[in-house]
């Protein structure tokens, strides 16, 4: 008998092992089937992943913008270069960095100069309580390389505060937007090859690469060391396109180094279904004749048996993914078959379309919008109730597969929005009514029976609409986050 996954993850138990540079792991066992999907570890983000600032470096670049070319096999750049290390807006706490390797450090006022030296290491002390911060290489910068967040020690891996925030907190992390698999940026296209970053296992970066927040993300070994540490279980997403050596190579590593106690979910690529992403492109390159729901679907059962051969155990959840909205999802669960254990969809939610606004005349603000939230209207929209009752067709291909229902993303998506309606999307982040508004869908996900959800996603600004928290310090308050921790168990 397959028992319910919340029910499998509360009867597990055991501590988590060590992760390098942590102290300890602590395991909390699952209670209420609510988890987060990661942020990028970029410049831009407002969450601290990384114990070591310089993991957040984006681009080298030289004193006149253009990106610095670096050694593949480190991520630095070249002996001798004179590269900027950009870390965009990113506001950094203070107190005092301890640092080593040849960088000097710039704010906005221009550079910071130690405030004294303790052996081969140089002590920055940050005095504002929010600092922006540029570094810039002007030697050999390839090892030891670190500028370590106030009261951190060489070789942790993540900042304490940021799993503060999750420990115990979360029973899931998908760890999609890690791994960069529908990763675009800088102008380059779908089609761009160079955005594949992970070809085969040999080449993929490992548990040393240098930057987190480069075109090859965040290497394996620290996702699986990072879900340790918060005690969560790792959804993640193969990369598309990868062969028998890769997959099975992450089967093995995530089975040696995941803790015991926790469970994985295992997705094929990432949203196959939709034609603005990186992985639609590749299958409906790869297709030929067949159709693409179907070419997708067999490529998923593929790298599924494959990962199988390896490790096949209660603990490994292979998760078929789509929208809710179309027949995609039937066609490519047919072709994945009896593999698959559960399947999930997005849960994302807006008011009316845009158009409908315009025609009406109406100003539109944050209240009004969030309402439009709550409440079905007359025509198509993206209302909660209108969402949940096109999640229906999901379940129902739960209830007649025997498959666990799940949910990969879920949240507000009021970003489409433009013109005077985006000030009234941005105020609502803040509005008393967007917690109105994630209770509802949680419920509505209990209700529709959801074991396992992924709210869409961690620690982002609250320029964004994605963020649940928009800052660490939960400062203005996020209605999202209070929702998160008192939703009710699922299923």
């Amino acid at each position: 008998m397959m028992l319910p996954f919340s029910l499998l993850l509360v009867v597990s138990c055991g501590m988590a092992a060590s992760a390098p540079g942590e102290a300890e792991s602590a395991r909390t066992p699952a209670r209420r089937g609510h988890g987060m999907n990661a942020v990028e570890i970029l410049p831009h983000t407002a969450g601290i992943v990384a114990a070591n600032v310089l993991r957040r470096v984006d681009h080298w670049r030289d004193l006149s913008k253009e990106i610095v070319p670096v050694d593949p096999s480190s991520g630095l750049p070249p002996a001798g270069a004179r590269g900027r290390i950009f870390s965009g807006n990113m506001l950094w706490p203070a107190g005092e960095y301890r640092a080593r390797g040849d960088f000097e450090l710039f704010g906005p006022k221009g550079k910071i100069a130690p405030v004294r030296k303790e052996g081969e290491e140089r002590i920055y002390r940050l005095p504002g309580e929010r600092t922006r911060l540029d570094c810039v290489a002007t030697a050999d910068a390839r090892a030891p390389f670190y500028l370590m967040l106030p009261g951190h020690e060489p070789g942790e891996l993540f900042n304490r505060a940021y799993l503060d925030l999750f420990r115990g907190r979360t029973d899931c992390w998908r760890t999609l937007n890690w791994t960069r698999i529908r990763w675009i940026r800088h102008g380059k296209g779908n089609d761009d090859p160079r955005w594949n970053m992970n070809p085969t296992w040999k080449a993929r970066r490992g548990g040393d690469w240098f930057r987190w927040a480069d075109a090859h993300g965040v290497p394996w070994e620290i996702q699986v060391a990072f879900c340790n540490a918060i005690g969560a279980d790792l959804w993640l997403n193969i990369p598309h396109g990868v062969d028998s050596e890769y997959v099975q190579g992450l089967a093995r590593l995530v089975k040696a180094e995941l803790d015991p106690s926790l469970r994985v979910v295992v997705e094929y690529s990432n949203e196959l279904w939709n034609g603005a992403m990186v992985p639609f492109r590749w299958a409906d390159r790869a297709r030929g004749e067949e159709r693409q729901a179907s070419f997708a679907g067999r490529k998923a059962r593929e790298a599924f048996l494959w990962w199988k051969e390896v490790w096949d155990e209660e603990r490994v959840v292979f998760t078929v993914a789509g929208n809710h909205a179309s027949g995609w999802l039937r066609t490519h669960l047919e072709a994945v078959g009896d593999v698959a254990d559960a399947v999930a969809a997005q849960m994302y939610f807006y008011g009316r379309r845009q158009n409908e606004y315009r025609r009406g005349g109406s100003k539109l603000d944050s209240a009004m919008l969030l309402e439009h939230c709550l409440v079905r209207g007359e025509g198509k929209d993206g209302s909660i109730p209108r969402v949940l009752e096109s999640f229906e067709t999901v379940r129902e291909l739960a209830r007649e597969n025997e498959l666990r229902l799940f949910v990969y993303e879920a949240g507000s998506s009021l970003a489409a929005y433009k013109g005077p309606m985006r000030q009234a999307a941005a105020q609502a982040q803040l509005h008393p009514k967007m917690g109105e508004c994630y209770r509802r869908m949680y419920a509505g996900m209990k209700e529709l029976g959801v074991e396992l959800e992924c709210t869409y996603s961690a620690v982002r600004a609250l320029s964004s609409d994605f963020g649940t928290l928009f800052n660490m310090e939960n400062d203005p308050p996020s209605p999202k986050w209070e929702a998160w921790l008192q939703a009710p168990s699922l299923p």
